[in-house]
């Protein structure tokens, strides 16, 4: 299996199998497990993309806004307050899912 397109096939394929009686109900059984575990993993993967590009994109945002304040002179004492930035990153990365 290639894609997600060809598993949910597969399963349909189980399905019509069991339903006629081509298929054990144990195998079917086990192969609908295995299915199941390769979803679970795909969810993860995309969760951990997610997150990590929503991390990426924050990170990028913060650094667009600090250079901004650098071109027009700004001085960094001005818009740098260490416990503001701590707060708000625990709150944010608190918040996101593992």
């Amino acid at each position: 299996m290639k894609n997600i397109e060809e598993l949910r096939n597969n399963l349909s394929s189980l399905f019509d199998q069991i339903k006629t009686g081509q298929m054990d109900v144990k195998a079917a059984a086990e192969m609908n497990n295995t299915a199941g575990k390769i979803i679970s993993t795909l969810k993860v993967q995309l969760d951990y993309a997610a997150r990590h590009e929503y991390i990426a994109t924050t990170v990028t945002q913060r650094m667009n806004q600090l250079c901004a304040y650098a071109k027009a002179g700004v001085p960094w004492t001005d818009f740098y307050q260490p416990e503001a930035v701590d707060a708000e990153w625990h709150t944010r990365y608190q918040a996101l899912p593992l």
